[in-house]
């Protein structure tokens, strides 16, 4: 708000001394800045609502899934040039539905946004079960992640790269919507060119899923605390 009000300013004054150009640029400038102030908002609303509105759970077709996601994607994939692999079949998940779309939506999302540069981009998105859980990834050959800062980027605010566009609260996101399905959001990465491949792991069915389930963990996202206190290998390209 500050710096929109800063830039207000000076273009009244510019207009003032009849600059109308340099106005002009300057109004450009406000304008960026009321779009990412605007992005914040949604991004903090968004982050808010995990675990407070709708979190219904069901069975998820994972395949069908993530293939219906890809062709909401389409344009955007091929405006920066990827080409996406799946191997499959995904195991079946039982999760809200959108939700699970905006994990896998903001780890894509995060993958164009690094590893654009890459001389042939690309995302290879897979899953498997075992007896430790159901166990999903998205990886890119972008830039790669520092192992020192695995941790930090999954906290408010943050962003490795300060010349990128975004708010740094996508995975942020991520991770409280891993919480709310009592699962576990890592990334692999060496950094140095190596890409990073992002595991979203969450409990088997029988286990249970879903803070509905939950006896004591005060998590913020958590309803029930807060009221107490390799086969195929199909591909796709846009």
């Amino acid at each position: 708000i500050v710096t929109i009000l800063g830039f207000i300013g000076m273009t009244k004054d510019l207009i003032a001394r009849g600059q109308h150009d340099q106005a002009a640029r300057k109004l450009h400038t406000v304008e960026r800045a009321a779009k990412r102030m605007s992005q914040l908002v949604q991004d903090l609303l968004q982050l808010s609502r995990v675990g407070r509105v709708d979190m219904d759970l069901k069975s998820l077709n994972m395949d069908s899934l993530v293939d219906d996601l890809l062709g909401d994607m389409a344009a955007r994939l091929a405006d920066a040039r990827f080409v996406v692999r799946v191997e499959g079949p995904l195991p079946p998940l039982q999760g809200n539905e959108s939700r699970v779309i905006q994990l896998f939506d903001n780890l894509m999302g995060n993958a164009i946004k690094y590893g654009a540069t890459a001389p042939t981009p690309q995302i290879v998105i897979g899953g498997h079960e075992d007896e430790h859980g159901l166990h999903y990834f998205v990886r890119d050959n972008g830039p790669g992640i520092p192992p020192q800062h695995h941790a930090r980027i999954f906290g408010l605010f943050e962003r490795l790269d300060a010349s990128t566009e975004g708010t740094g609260i996508g995975l942020a996101i991520v991770k409280r919507i891993m919480t709310f399905h009592r699962g576990e959001v890592r990334v692999d990465s060496k950094g140095e060119g190596d890409g990073a491949t992002f595991w979203l792991t969450f409990p088997r069915p029988e286990s249970g899923a879903g803070h509905e389930e939950c006896a004591g963990c005060q998590d913020a996202s958590c309803r029930s605390c807060s009221s107490k206190t390799t086969t195929s290998t199909p591909s796709w390209s846009p």
